[in-house]
């Protein structure tokens, strides 16, 4: 029953955040934020499922990379077991709600490829010439992308009987049809002023822009679903004792000045762009990039903002930084935006501080 399933879910889910905020101390922090955006995904998408195969999905990958981190090597292997035994428990489950598809069981190890990334990332880490945070992040992000990509391959397989760039097409113009139909239905439920602020004709353009930045919206939602593990398997590290004081490289998130250079290109050809009601293939491809940078760089901005008026005694200044960002927050792409922009600056203004301060000590 799909109830029960829910409700032993949430169970699970608040035994995992009472985890958090007992065990974890060093990342309790991020609880209530989790907690947020649980939330915010149930206003989103209307549905439990979604938020508990967020949490499920956290959760194993933050301390399935624990497990990984802390167990020697030789003993590794026995780790199998457990994506075994739960893909065992999912085809079981499955037989008793009468859905047993051994393919659509294997959704249930989607997290393991990021898990093992993440582990090693995080030895990788703690090494002094090792990647650094924001490497970890990318490495991890990139495999659990691989298998969201594995798994929207399986249901479309599933659907379609078969996987080809066609079959591929008819998905996305499905996916399109979908987004307009609702948006259509939307507008009726609002009345005839919003008809006619928008048209179809600019609903299906809307519609279509959406479409073409999906892409950059699920890798921006990739890294910062996998910066959310990393702080909890961090966390997880230094309360167990397997760390004392991480290394620099371990908690420092920075973004580099390459990546703010293509950001702030990316931005400036976006607002130059003519929108969404034409927007153009280089227009499509900028708001893309944009995307996915404002995630790291906003956290950039957010942090270099700090510290600068801490290092000003800007008193008051971090009131109004606070109720500036709750104003943003009703728009929360342009919060995001403007954020980014600040630590795309800020990464700049750095990289140049340093270039000038290494060609005058050349010159002295």
């Amino acid at each position: 029953d799909a109830t029960l399933a829910d409700i032993v879910g949430l169970a699970l889910s608040i035994a995992f955040l009472f985890h958090l905020s007992r065990s974890a101390k060093h990342a309790k922090g991020i609880v209530p934020l989790i907690v947020f955006f649980g939330i915010f995904m149930f206003f989103m998408t209307g549905t439990v499922s979604v938020i508990l195969l967020s949490l499920s999905t956290l959760f194993f990958i933050s301390q399935g990379g624990f497990a990984l981190a802390v167990t020697r090597k030789k003993h590794i292997p026995l780790l199998l077991i457990i994506p075994a035994v739960a893909y065992g428990a999912s085809v079981g489950i499955g037989a008793l709600l009468g859905s047993p598809s051994p393919l659509m069981c294997a959704l249930c190890l989607l997290p393991v490829p990021a898990t093992a990334v993440m582990a090693a990332s995080a030895r990788s880490c703690a090494e002094r010439d090792g990647m650094t945070r924001v490497g970890a992040i990318c490495a991890t992000s990139l495999a659990l992308g691989a298998t969201v990509a594995g798994v929207l391959a399986i249901l479309l397989y599933l659907k379609a009987g078969t996987l080809s760039l066609t079959a591929i097409k008819n998905a996305i113009d499905s996916f399109r049809e979908l987004m307009f139909s609702a948006l259509v239905a939307v507008k009726a439920d609002m009345g005839e002023g919003v008809t006619q602020i928008i048209p179809d004709d600019v609903a299906l353009e809307l519609v279509n822009a959406t479409v073409n930045i999906l892409p950059g919206t699920l890798i921006a939602v990739l890294n910062v679903f996998v910066f959310f593990a990393q702080v909890i398997l961090l966390g997880t590290l230094r309360t167990w004792g397997v760390v004392g004081k991480p290394v620099r490289k371990m908690y420092e998130f920075s973004m580099s000045f390459m990546a703010a250079i293509v950001f702030a290109i990316a931005l400036i050809i976006f607002l130059f762009d003519s929108g969404y009601k034409q927007s153009t293939p280089i227009g499509t491809v900028a708001n893309t990039l944009t995307i996915i940078f404002q995630p790291g760089l906003a956290l950039c901005g957010v942090d270099s903002l700090t510290r600068h008026m801490v290092q000003k005694r800007m008193g008051c200044g971090l009131v109004l930084l606070a109720g500036a960002m709750l104003i943003f927050a009703m728009t929360m792409g342009l919060l995001l935006t403007v954020l980014a922009a600040v630590g795309a600056f800020f990464i700049i203004k750095k990289f140049i501080s340093d270039v000038r301060s290494k060609k005058n000590k050349t010159t002295e």
